[in-house]
């Protein structure tokens, strides 16, 4: 099995894009409801559909009675089954918490798994980050070069003057409140980042206080929670629209 699917490393691997819709393709093309149960598989395809949510950037982290709402579960002893079931299969990666910090979860890809998946992405390892754009740029020239020769002359482009770009002032957040944990605050600024959101200012998390004193929850918490659900701000009704959007996928925040 590759390094980066390592059930016993606490680092979260590299994804490829649409890496949530192959595992869940592979997992129903394959015996996984017969080796580890309809319960298991659906554990599975759910936290991978939420490291799309989030980008594949960092792992989804949840407390134990929001994942039980979140996948209709009413038993913790039924919980625990599941989630103890979909481990020893070798389909979930789980990181424990603590009081402070919130435990973390990913999809692997055991070994009796690994050929389903291939299968569904062609010669690519379940892994191999796709050719990089500066290859791409490079297969064009070459292409561009070839065709501007074919008649026995070169073509020589006229130079364009340069010209100088204008200093920008560079944007920078504001530094992290002291009452929220360190990586929670990176983690929410990686969401921040992936959705091409502005620095974080004043006003915007003035706005989150408000909003999650109207949630009745703590400002923390707020920031942990739009972390978790890749949110880039957070408003106190995106709670509730949620948990109605469980099945059919929640607005873009």
């Amino acid at each position: 099995m590759n390094e980066r699917n390592n059930p016993n490393s606490d680092e979260y691997p590299v994804r490829p894009p649409l890496f949530a819709l192959h595992f869940c393709k592979a997992l129903f093309e394959s015996d996984a409801i017969k080796i580890c149960g309809r319960d298991a598989v659906l554990f599975a395809a759910f936290i991978a559909t939420i490291e799309d949510k989030l980008y594949y950037k960092i792992a989804p982290r949840f407390w134990r009675n929001e994942l039980m709402r979140r996948i209709s579960y009413r038993s913790p002893k039924d919980f625990l089954r599941v989630k103890n079931r979909t481990i020893d299969a070798g389909l979930i990666r789980y990181i424990k918490g603590s009081r402070a910090k919130t435990p973390s979860y990913w999809v692997l890809v055991p070994d009796w798994l690994e050929p389903f998946l291939r299968s569904q992405i062609g010669t690519q390892n379940a892994v191999d980050v796709p050719e990089t754009e500066r290859n791409k740029s490079a297969k064009r020239s070459q292409k561009g070069t070839e065709s501007g020769t074919q008649s026995g002359t070169h073509s020589t482009p006229n130079p364009k003057p340069q010209i100088q770009p204008r200093n920008k002032p560079a944007k920078v957040s504001i530094d992290r409140p002291n009452e929220v944990q360190e990586q929670i605050w990176s983690d929410w600024l990686t969401v921040r980042k992936a959705k091409g959101s502005g620095p974080v200012t004043e006003t915007a998390l003035k706005a989150i206080r408000r909003e999650a004193a109207k949630a009745g929850i703590e400002f923390p918490r707020a920031i942990e929670i739009a972390a978790e659900r890749g949110w880039q701000s957070f408003q106190a009704d995106w709670i509730e629209t949620s948990s109605t959007h469980q099945q059919t996928g929640r607005p873009k925040r």
